[in-house]
């Protein structure tokens, strides 16, 4: 699987598509792996598969856990209550420490990007079906109240 196929496309579950997913991505809901591409290209994954070798998958379960638990630290604070600039900087940071981890682990588990690919897109179609039944809800409950 090449990594065009890696793009979110537009698929008949979005509400905003023009085509169909196979041909144009949706205006609205279009992201285009861009840093994947460069990480890519700059051998993001074998540097993460030559770190997951180095250290073991003991190690690196726990780190992975010390990474999503810093993340989940600083989401759970206020960003008001940061200086603007360090809470964004700190965000990268972290989110960058968390994509990592997630890349040894999908090497670890011998975890296939199209396999992840495809995981990734049942999810996202499951969320935007609950998306538009919550939009469809939200209209019969206004007009329940009316």
């Amino acid at each position: 699987m090449n990594d065009e196929n890696l793009q979110i496309r537009n698929c008949a579950d979005c509400k905003h598509r023009k085509t169909c997913c196979d041909v144009q991505p949706c205006d609205k809901y279009e992201y285009d792996y861009t840093a994947h591409h460069a990480l890519s290209q700059n051998g993001f994954e074998e540097r993460c598969r030559a770190i997951a070798e180095h250290y073991g998958y003991q190690k690196q379960r726990i780190q992975t856990i010390q990474e999503l638990s810093e993340l989940t630290c600083l989401l759970a604070r206020r960003p008001d209550q940061i200086a603007k600039m360090d809470y964004h900087a700190e965000l990268i940071g972290e989110i960058a420490d968390v994509t990592i981890m997630l890349e040894q682990l999908r090497l670890m588990f011998g975890i296939e990007k199209a396999e992840l690919a495809d995981a990734i897109r049942q999810k996202l179609k499951r969320q935007n079906q609950r998306i538009r039944q919550e939009g469809q809800s939200d209209v019969k409950d206004r007009s329940a109240q009316n």
